[in-house]
């Protein structure tokens, strides 16, 4: 009875924690980027990392040329990433998304022509993330000043997801890579394994 008991606290135990949601929140303005991963109420500053004490710098090191295959596996796995990304269609789920941009410069009609496009392009934004996303909140926003010499935006968004979605998209992604990794079947050998079976 007690090995039922612990049993059952164990599996209830991953029950709530597979639906525990995980998320990340990104800000950029002009005084850069922040980044911050969150696990329920807890916060984990990922981006900018603390400075550490500097300690007597070495002479650096040639940095090494990429392998000429890295580019090429990476390339080999795009299908694959993408087959396991439209996992996360109508599963991630998109708390808040802001952008502002201000549209700015020495000539007027360029940065006219800047903010109709911006303008334009929120709108294609925004068909694209409702179809393939849930979205609690957004605030898309585009404006032109004259007077001022230089563009300006702003963009913060806060994404979550379920552990366990996050664990089926990861799957998903480790399943779909390592079948991409498998050699293609050759015609030839296929056609004499089925004629070695029909034998």
């Amino acid at each position: 009875m007690t090995f039922l008991i612990v049993l059952a606290s164990i599996l209830a135990f991953f029950l709530l924690v597979s639906f525990l949601r995980v998320g990340v929140s990104a800000e950029y303005s002009a005084g850069g980027i922040v980044a911050k991963a969150h696990v329920g109420p807890i916060g984990i500053l990922l981006y900018p990392r603390e400075k550490k004490e500097e300690k007597e710098k070495k002479p650096k090191k040639k940095e090494e040329k990429p392998k000429p295959g890295l580019f090429e596996e990476l390339k080999q796995q795009l299908p694959a990433i993408k087959k396991a990304l439209s996992r996360l269609k109508r599963k991630l789920l998109i708390k808040e998304l802001t952008i502002y941009y201000l549209a700015a410069g020495e000539d007027p009609a360029q940065a006219a022509m800047m903010f109709g496009g911006v303008s334009a392009g929120y709108g294609v934004i925004t068909a694209i993330l409702e179809n393939s996303f849930r979205i609690k909140k957004r605030d898309l926003r585009a404006n032109v000043d004259f007077d001022a010499e230089e563009p300006y935006i702003y963009i913060k968004a806060k994404l979550s997801l379920a552990v366990w979605e996050a664990v089926y998209v990861g799957f998903g992604l480790l399943m779909s890579m390592a079948n991409a990794k498998k050699p293609p079947v050759k015609p030839q050998a296929k056609q004499d394994h089925n004629i070695r079976k029909a034998v």
